[in-house]
């Protein structure tokens, strides 16, 4: 496409209209391509003797585990308790918490916090 707009001389009221045609043009274009890949992913599905919907769900199913069973949602037990305040526990993952780093700062052995 070589036609250039001079938008300098457009008014307000016609760069507000260019500015959502070119949005839903966007969204058609980008609509056309995710029905093509939609459609290219259901012909290898196919060729594999699966419908892409089936494909589809058993992934969803498969991403919403841990490996080795354990749903993504399910915490950790803890492992750490700040003596001070048992409120304040810690899995022992992750980054430490600001009293766990407190706790260390103050000399603290990190075993003297497990539970």
């Amino acid at each position: 496409m070589d036609q250039k707009i001079n938008l300098e001389k457009m008014e307000l009221e016609a760069l507000k209209g260019l500015q959502k045609d070119v949005a839903k043009a966007i969204e058609r274009f980008a609509a056309r391509k995710l029905e093509k890949a939609i459609q290219a992913a259901g012909k290898v599905a196919e060729e594999h003797g699966y419908d892409l919907k089936d494909l589809v769900a058993a992934a969803s199913r498969k991403s919403k585990r841990k490996p080795g069973g354990t749903a993504a949602s399910t915490p950790l037990p803890p492992k750490y308790e700040d003596p001070d305040n048992p409120s304040n526990i810690w899995s022992g993952r992750g980054r430490r918490p600001a009293w766990v780093k407190a706790k260390l700062e103050a000399g603290k052995a990190l075993d003297s916090l497990k539970i």
